[in-house]
């Protein structure tokens, strides 16, 4: 988000996976879980740092979800029986 907060995925030794977000400023020290069913990874931030777009597989498949910075307002945006992973955001389009 803006440089000051990193996110990543952890891989815990049971093979589960979690997002979260970490404060540049001090290296780490500051750690934030965003998501817990151990089914979550491959986050990247929107353009303007106010969502969080990622994958997961709590539904049974990868479907690509989207989350506020807290962690909140978790939304399914592709809700298909097809496998969606790996989201991007597309670069801002000139006005």
């Amino acid at each position: 988000m803006d440089g000051t907060t990193i996110l990543y995925t952890r891989l815990f030794d049971d093979g589960r996976t979690n997002i979260y977000s970490a404060a540049f400023v001090d290296r780490g020290g500051t750690v934030t879980a965003l998501t817990d069913t151990g089914k979550d990874y491959a986050a990247c931030w929107s353009p303007d740092n106010r969502w969080i777009l990622f994958t997961t597989e709590r539904d049974g498949d990868a479907e690509i979800y989207l989350m506020d910075p807290t962690g909140a307002q978790v939304t399914n945006l592709t809700n298909m029986p097809s496998i969606d992973r790996e989201p991007a955001w597309q670069p801002p389009q000139p006005e």
